[in-house]
């Protein structure tokens, strides 16, 4: 936790242009990271994970994707 604190201190101490760096590969990490999760969750879904079920499609099959709860 220091160590960040120290690191901060450090970037702020050291001028706008250093902070205006750090924020632009800071954010542009962020961003990369949201989309490298959404990519994974696609893929998980798709059935890309260690058991190898699509977890997002289970239902699609049996009884369909669109049931009528009303059976007359």
């Amino acid at each position: 936790m220091s160590v960040f604190l120290v690191l901060i201190l450090a970037v702020n101490f050291l001028g706008t242009r250093v902070f205006g760096e750090m924020e632009f590969w800071f954010s542009s990490l962020k961003v990369i990271a949201i989309v490298g999760l959404i990519i994974l969750g696609i893929i998980l879904m798709a059935g890309g994970g260690p058991n190898h079920d699509p977890i997002g499609f289970r239902y699609w099959r049996n009884p369909g994707e669109s049931v009528n709860p009303r059976k007359e």
